[in-house]
């Protein structure tokens, strides 16, 4: 609690300052016409849902509340936001922050403060865009920045008999300065975080859970010569107990450490690693060259970020151009990658690492793009499928389903027929196909080494512009191979558009088909259609209705899991402007 009292007051003095500053301007300045306005936006999106055959896999009547309202008070913008459901949500994502949130950040010329449910980013190696619950603050006066944050990183999670991992509150704090502005500044930053050993009353035995610390300093910089050669450097030290409760430790302290015994007690269980990233940059009109060289120690950790790769030393050569009047552009990163760097692993991997980035348009018609990487990285691997046969958009909203890559590639090409300025009719063709290399699974913890997943989409687009009339057809096709199995799922789309009324009304029909496929044995047949419906009242009111009829059926003998499933989707959205 000390730190919090320290941080409010720190806060509290820059932000009077800060207002102190403000008598450059005259008071005058600030009654100017109309200096009160409020807008913002109300929407009130309501789900009704049934389905025959198999039990419910959703509650049958779902709303969701969301708003943004912005009150603008002589210079003064101070925008609230806030979202709220009746869903219950399951997994562990929506326990360590709940999906019902609020918040505000007002802002006054370079002053701006977060209040609520926000998010900030410091740097790469420390808070890195980590949801909280609490209270900050930037400021950006010239050259000078200044940012800071206290609040809840997550909330306490009791253990229950449904296998829910248990988790300790966090409470955590970030604070940034700087000088510069553009490519030339200096950051410094000091992030820590702590588990309260008090917000859990107990712990299963079998249980490797345990409150955590965290005490990260990062130093980011980078420096312009010559106006073409630019050199950024960023360094992170982070100190991790892993327990708490485990005894003091006053041995093994790096000497910059015992310097901030104050802010993070060392105990046998706190270990001290260190991540460094650094490029140098030139620069010309159609092409840049650069050498970048990062290292992250092995079990370099944030509590932070969500996901954060570590083990691993990349030194690498990047470079871009711009070809043919700047209709071709190539980006490559080639170089090595390494990792296993203190050797404790059983063995370690050395190799050729690649990302390429190309695009080339060499005229309206036509739009290539090529891009491949295998550098490691976290996605949501989610195929076409999973939208096409999605009922709700709310469906996954308390998973954190991130898988880590470690190869990717993707091929989209995109034709207009006839001539693009044709002011009747417009017809296109697209073709998406993508490649990724799953290592690990993240979201359940379950090793997928070598898992490949392969998605592919050919579609032609036909619109009558006089009409409002649009016509897509596609056909979209995916492969998933884990160890000795592989699933598909392969299926064609049409859907049809249409506005009424200038315009002011517009609606959707689609219908899909596809089938899946386990071992070339057809597991199931899916066919669903979509009717959408958008109405707009002086572009202040507006209404929307969906209505969705899935019917599966699966290829067995015992049909129990076959079903049809109905979701209704009503939403309407006020948006408004009032000015004195």
């Amino acid at each position: 609690m000390k730190k919090a009292f320290y941080i409010s007051v720190v806060m509290s003095l820059i932000i009077n300052l800060s207002l102190q500053a403000q008598n450059v301007e005259t008071f005058l300045d600030r009654f100017k016409d109309k200096p009160f306005k409020l807008s913002g936006g109300l929407s009130v999106n309501q789900i009704l849902y049934g389905i025959n055959g198999i039990e419910a896999r959703r509650d049958p009547y779902i709303y969701f509340l969301s708003g943004n309202i912005n009150l603008s008070v002589f210079g003064w913008n101070i925008p609230f936001s806030g979202i709220y459901s009746n869903q219950e949500f399951q997994y562990q994502t929506m326990k360590l922050m709940p999906f019902n949130q609020y918040g505000v950040s007002p802002y006054y010329k370079w002053i701006k403060i977060h209040l609520g449910y926000r998010s900030m980013s410091f740097s790469p190696y420390s808070m890195n865009g980590r949801t909280f619950y609490g209270a900050g603050i930037e400021l950006t006066p010239g050259i000078f920045r200044f940012s800071a944050m206290y609040g809840k990183l997550q909330n306490a999670v009791k253990p229950d008999t449904v296998n829910t991992q248990p988790a300790y509150k966090r409470m955590g704090y970030a604070v940034k300065a700087g000088v510069g502005e553009g490519n030339d500044f200096i950051d410094f930053v000091v992030f820590a975080a702590k588990d309260d050993i008090n917000s859990l009353d107990s712990i299963p035995v079998n249980s490797e859970v345990a409150p955590m610390q965290n005490l990260i300093f990062n130093v980011n910089a980078s420096k312009v010569f010559l106006k073409k050669i630019t050199l950024t450097t960023e360094w992170g030290s982070s100190a991790l107990s892993r327990n708490i409760n485990s005894s003091k430790n006053t041995e093994s302290i790096p000497g910059f450490y015992k310097a901030t015994d104050f802010l993070m007690t060392n105990r046998s269980s706190t270990i001290y690693k260190n991540a460094l990233k650094s490029s140098l940059m030139y620069s010309e009109e159609k092409y840049s060259l650069g050498l970048a060289y990062e290292r992250v120690d092995p079990e370099y950790t944030t509590l932070g970020a969500y996901y954060f790769n570590n083990d691993f030393e990349n030194l690498t050569i990047n470079t871009s151009a711009k070809f043919f009047e700047s209709k071709l552009n190539i980006g490559i990163n080639v170089g090595g990658q390494r990792n296993n760097l203190d050797n404790e692993k059983i063995s370690g991997m050395k190799r050729l690492v690649t990302s390429v980035n190309s695009n080339y348009s060499p005229s309206s018609k036509w739009n290539l793009s090529v891009n491949y990487s295998n550098f490691s990285s976290y996605t949501y691997i989610r195929s076409e499928f999973d939208e096409i046969n999605q009922s709700n958009p709310y469906e996954n909203l308390d998973t954190l389903n991130f898988t880590q890559l470690t190869q990717s590639t993707g091929i989209n090409l995109f034709y207009s027929i006839g001539d693009p300025a044709d002011k009747e009719t417009r017809k296109s063709i697209s073709i998406n196909l993508n490649y990724q290399k799953a290592a690990e699974k993240q979201a359940t913890n379950i090793q997928n080494s070598g898992s490949d997943f392969y998605n592919g989409n050919i579609s032609y687009m036909h619109s009558v512009i006089p009409k409002t009339l649009s016509i897509t057809t596609s056909l979209a096709g995916n492969l998933s191979k884990i160890s000795e199995n592989k699933t598909y799922t392969i299926g064609p789309t049409l859907s049809v558009g249409k506005s009424f009324f200038d315009k002011t009304l517009k609606s959707t029909f689609s219908v899909s088909y596809n089938q899946s496929f386990r071992n070339s044995d057809l597991q199931n047949q899916i066919l669903s259609f979509r009717i959408n419906g958008a109405y707009s009242i002086k572009k202040k009111h507006n209404i929307s209705i969906s209505l969705i009829v899935l019917k599966r059926n699966l290829n067995q003998d015992n049909s129990t899991g076959n079903f049809t499933e109905f979701t209704g989707t009503i939403n309407y959205s006020y948006n408004f402007s009032i000015l004195k």
